[in-house]
């Protein structure tokens, strides 16, 4: 395929959602992230609406919900699990509770466990993850239910102490279905003229890194203190970056938000943020002047290709390009062109989405979009590194978070899970963050956890398809 050499990121759509009929409702909404700086141009969707098409994560979902329901799937939502239906030769079914009434749903195939991690448990991120997250960036209900029902049957579980780690940060106001949503926090720690702090005013990695990377990190535990230094770091930048990038959708240079902290001094800065003010001048003393020549001796930001992915960087025209030297001007246009555009988008999408030739799609979008990438291949180091010295001075407050937990049942190839003896629990599979790290917490990139829970539960069906003893009932829970 054109461009498989450029990323190998599938990216799902555009999907109609009008097959979904009433059930569209049961599909939650694409997040915000906001991100200043992305070489594929996104921003062109920003005046998109979802009457006609869906992308990315509402299209995949919408797209299997749809599926399952052609095929006969009876769908229940706000139907939580309470217990397995077990006896001496396996699993047979789920007891669910609705409107604070228990039902008990039969299964003569198998119940499989797909229910997401436990990253919004108070009790399990402190049993097994040391301690809870600072916030959310997934939505609510992942309350590890597959844990609790997989341990009391007797299962193994496996990968307790992992998870697909994420820097987060929580905008005033973001909430989703009554509960705080933080924003992923992506591009902006990988541009210049800015730095990641931790109570101590020091740097304590790559600020560029993977998500997954640079979340781990934030997640590590002090072996003196007993402490997690980094789960409550600070983006801190210079007004070099401010009228350069803005941030989370701010236009370059504009007014700061409330959530943004300000000071004409770094000393100032630290004192209201609560970071060690030596420590804090310590630290942008040591990375100015390295990175005023495009280095970072300390930590290597910049000397890989992903650091560099969401650089400032302008391989046309560089830094006489319009969006270099008038960054709000254009962030301004762009958001006019987006909305001008939104309904013809709509519309293309919706057609695109009626006729369903994937083929044809990838055919007039691919090859362009891999023009687009391929000048990122040369991105200089100089496009993440940048001094911070110019006031005032910003910061923003940054917290770890996880998109979502690994742990849960161990499972075989085929989704199967598995007692402590290693030996298979008759009737219960187990997939996707529910499943118990099949890859032992390895993440390969985004959708990395999509994957696995499409790859397993697929396996799970087949293998739980072969078991049926009574075709003519219902199959599984």
């Amino acid at each position: 395929m054109d461009g498989a050499s450029i990323g190998r990121a599938l990216f799902p759509g555009p999907y109609s959602p009008q097959g979904l009929g009433e059930a569209a409702k049961y599909v939650r909404p694409a997040l915000t992230t906001g991100m200043a700086k992305n070489p594929l141009p996104f921003w062109l969707l920003g005046g998109m609406g979802v009457d006609e098409a869906w992308l990315a994560g509402p299209a995949l979902v919408g797209a299997l919900l749809e599926a399952g329901l052609r095929n006969g799937v009876d769908v229940r939502v706000e139907a939580p699990a309470v217990r397995l239906v077990i006896d001496d030769s396996g699993v047979h079914g789920v007891v669910v509770r609705v409107d604070g009434t228990e039902h008990t749903v039969r299964a003569t195939s198998g119940v499989l466990l797909a229910s997401g991690g436990f990253e919004s448990s108070t009790e399990l991120t402190t049993a097994h993850l040391d301690a809870p997250f600072g916030v959310q960036v997934s939505p609510q209900g992942h309350d590890g239910i597959a844990v609790q029902l997989a341990e009391e049957v007797g299962a193994d579980l496996s990968g307790m102490q992992d998870a697909w780690w994420m820097p987060g940060v929580q905008l005033p106001g973001e909430e989703l279905e009554g509960r705080p949503l933080s924003r992923v926090f992506l591009g902006e720690r990988a541009l210049p003229h800015s730095i990641m702090v931790n109570s101590n005013g020091e740097r304590f990695a790559n600020e560029a890194l993977a998500y997954d990377q640079f979340g781990a990190i934030m997640r590590e535990v002090d072996s003196q203190t007993g402490t997690m230094t980094n789960a409550t770091a600070w983006l801190v930048f210079d007004q070099n970056y401010w009228e350069k990038f803005g941030i989370f959708g701010v236009t370059p240079g504009g007014e700061a938000p409330d959530y943004l902290h300000r000071a004409d001094t770094l000393g100032e800065l630290a004192t209201e943020i609560g970071v060690d003010e030596v420590g804090l001048l310590r630290t942008v003393d040591r990375f100015n002047p390295q990175a005023s020549l495009g280095r970072d001796p300390q930590f290597h930001r910049g000397e890989t290709l992903f650091d560099r992915y969401f650089g400032a960087f302008y391989p046309r025209l560089g830094r006489y390009s319009f969006d270099a030297r008038f960054p709000a001007v254009t962030a301004k246009a762009r958001k006019r062109i987006a909305e001008a555009v939104g309904p013809v988008v709509d519309k293309l999408a919706g057609r695109a989405a009626r006729k369903n030739d994937p083929d044809q799609l990838r055919s007039v979008v691919v090859g362009p979009l891999a023009k687009i990438i391929r000048p990122v291949l040369e991105s200089p180091a100089s496009s993440v590194l940048g001094p911070v010295d110019t006031p005032p001075y910003y910061a923003l407050k940054v917290e770890a978070s996880a998109l979502g937990t690994v742990g849960g049942p161990r499972t075989d190839a085929h989704g199967r899970a598995l007692d402590t003896e290693g030996t298979v629990i008759p009737g219960l599979y187990a997939a996707g963050n529910a499943g118990g790290a099949p890859t032992k917490g390895f993440y390969g990139g985004a959708g990395g956890t999509i994957s696995l829970g499409l790859v397993f539960g697929y396996l799970a069906g087949l293998e739980a398809a072969r078991h049926n003893t009574n075709a003519t009932q219902p199959n599984a829970a």
